[in-house]
């Protein structure tokens, strides 16, 4: 292997981790929000339901962070397939 070829090597390498590093900067923001809702939510629906028009609001907001839960796993399978693909050059 030839100085430029460790080099390239090298350099993926520092972008692989780099993306890595995102990549759990991501989970854990992005993943975290949503669940502490869901169950902020779930404590709520159990303690304070008074009528239907409250926990018609909690599933609505259940459902906003479910979608967002949603959201983030795609972008994240999206983001891990451009690192594999990246790593592979």
């Amino acid at each position: 292997m030839d100085i430029s070829e460790r080099k390239r090597a090298e350099l993926s390498k520092k972008e692989y981790i780099k993306g890595l590093e995102e990549m759990i900067f991501m989970t854990s923001h992005k993943v975290r929000q949503p669940v502490a809702h869901i169950l902020g939510i779930s404590i709520l629906l159990n303690d304070s339901v008074n009528s239907q028009e409250d926990l018609n609001k909690m599933v609505g907001y259940m459902k906003e962070s479910a979608l967002s839960l949603d959201a983030f796993t795609k972008e994240l399978t999206s983001f891990i397939k451009n690192l594999e693909v990246n790593a592979k050059r």
